[in-house]
């Protein structure tokens, strides 16, 4: 889980310019990039990979799979 909170992290750091770039700019209908709030966008940021990777792991430990 420590590899994926810092994949994570570097994620999240590395898009927060673009983040700042589009929110800044304005968005059309042309705009190529994604709300924040996108599934594609919100489950690869923040805690949430972190959540997911501890989900995997206590379904695999309660099935046996450890």
């Amino acid at each position: 889980m420590t590899v994926v909170g810092q994949a994570s992290l570097a994620v999240t750091w590395w898009s927060g310019p673009i983040d700042q770039a589009v929110g800044g700019g304005g968005s059309d209908s042309s705009d190529p990039f994604f709300p924040r709030i996108d599934p594609m966008v919100f489950s690869a940021r923040g805690v949430v990979p972190i959540g997911y990777a501890a989900l995997a792991q206590t379904a695999g430990r309660r099935n046996g799979n450890s």
